[in-house]
């Protein structure tokens, strides 16, 4: 079996806030990386709201998406 370092890295950061008690979790992401958005919430993230063009991306205002994960 593949190791798959997303994951992982996902994984050792939401156990290390489980054994620190944190409740909740927050990741915010531009709304362009449709990989990253995917990932999280097929990794039980929630989307909770967007920020209009927060981002600059070249010339170019992105939105941000704003994803968390409760414990």
């Amino acid at each position: 079996m593949a190791a798959d370092p997303p994951r992982q890295l996902l994984d050792r950061a939401l156990h290390w806030a489980k054994a620190n008690n944190y409740q909740e979790v927050y990741n915010s992401v531009a709304r362009t990386n449709m990989n990253a958005i995917t990932f999280l919430e097929s990794q039980g993230w929630e989307r909770e709201a967007t920020r209009k063009n927060h981002f600059t991306v070249g010339n170019q205002q992105v939105d941000e998406v704003m994803l968390a994960y409760a414990f």
